[in-house]
């Protein structure tokens, strides 16, 4: 009896193992508090400590917007040119090409000093909106994703449980 219960053991021991190594990532969901002691998933405090200009980087964020300057450009164009003679036919009839192009500078001009803080100000925004909703929403999806890419691991384990058990078993019954 011992011949199958203490290898039998063992693997489940190890499956149970890796299962709560995996689980500890993610739980609890929301911090404890067990005798003043916090107690909380071990992904959470990794994701208040990130922040999305670390990720991006503000140089990035610079190029990003330098490559869009180009399209923006074209439609104040568009804009300048078109619309504004069908929005307001009595304006574009004292409307030039040299008018047009100070507007446009002037415009390009202010959207280069007013997109950085803009981009800040949503990255921001889209970082806090992240970390409020990591616990409800996102966490748990990841859980399901990290529980099915872990389940040869756990099966692994679980072999190796099994391994280990019936080496224990050929050792004590050697003596």
């Amino acid at each position: 009896m011992n011949f199958i219960l203490i290898p039998l053991m063992t693997a489940v021991f190890a499956w149970l193992l890796s299962w709560s190594f995996v689980k500890l990532l993610f739980f609890p969901y929301q911090p404890v508090n067990l005798f003043g002691y916090k107690w909380e998933g071990a992904l959470y405090p990794l994701v208040q400590q990130w922040s999305l200009d670390q990720l991006l980087g503000q140089d990035q964020m610079g190029k990003q917007l330098d490559q869009v300057m180009p399209f923006i450009e074209d439609k104040l164009d568009d804009f300048f040119r078109n619309k504004i003679g069908e929005k307001l036919p009595m304006i574009s009839m004292f409307i030039g090409d040299k008018t047009i192009s100070q507007l446009k500078s002037v415009f390009m001009e202010e959207l280069s000093n007013l997109f950085p803080t803009l981009i800040t100000q949503f990255s921001k925004n889209l970082e806090a909106d992240f970390k409020a909703n990591f616990n409800q929403k996102i966490a748990p999806a990841i859980e399901i994703i990290v529980m099915k890419a872990t389940f040869k691991f756990r099966i692994a384990a679980f072999i190796t449980g099994l391994v280990w058990g019936l080496l224990t078993c050929y050792v004590i019954s050697l003596f």
